[in-house]
């Protein structure tokens, strides 16, 4: 599939209300550190280019505590709310609603200090009122039976949705806005 398309063909899709969390939280400066120091990290910062990108580095982590993080969850939060309802109503204006399927996400955890350490944020969401079930071991083999059975928590997430093929959607997209008069002008940038 070509031109400007390629960037979402075969990719996943999904529709995220509960993803209220700025990626610059209490943490990430240390988390980021570490996986600088580890040569098998997934982080890695060219020393040349440190100079360069330092600036960007000290407003990212600046954002990542008090005030400015506290402003991104309300934000993220407002952004979030009725995300799924939103999303539904613009593809069946579209003609793409077949394209949408409500399916909640399981979030698993191995251990009680693993999903200890998560809670607080689930707390949170269940608090502004995004919908999430607490689940046991129990329940996890009950709802996925072909799960190792290491997983002691979980929480379902009921504020999200998968998009059947995001290249489709674009299309579908695509064509309800050229339906609609839009006209498709490519440039180079």
């Amino acid at each position: 599939r070509g031109g400007c398309m390629v960037a979402v063909d075969g990719g996943a899709g999904h529709v995220v209300g509960s993803a209220i969390f700025p990626l610059a939280e209490p943490g990430i400066a240390a988390d980021g550190i570490r996986m600088l120091m580890d040569p098998r990290g997934a982080l890695k910062i060219p020393p040349a280019y440190l100079p360069q990108i330092m600036p960007w580095l000290w407003r990212f982590w600046r954002s990542s505590y008090g005030s400015a993080y506290a402003h991104g969850v309300k934000t993220l939060t407002a952004f979030n709310r009725g995300v799924i309802e939103d999303t539904e109503a613009l593809y069946a204006r579209a003609g793409i609603s077949h394209m949408l399927k409500r399916d909640p996400a399981l979030y698993l955890y191995e251990s009680q200090a693993s999903f200890r350490a998560a809670k607080s944020h689930w707390d949170q969401r269940i608090a502004a009122g995004l919908k999430s079930s607490f689940v046991d071991a129990a329940e996890i083999r009950r709802l996925e039976r072909h799960l190792a059975p290491i997983f002691t928590h979980g929480v379902i997430s009921h504020d999200w949705a998968i998009v059947t093929d995001p290249y489709e959607v674009v299309m579908g997209l695509f064509g309800a806005l050229q339906s609609r008069g839009a006209k498709f002008e490519r440039s180079a940038v």
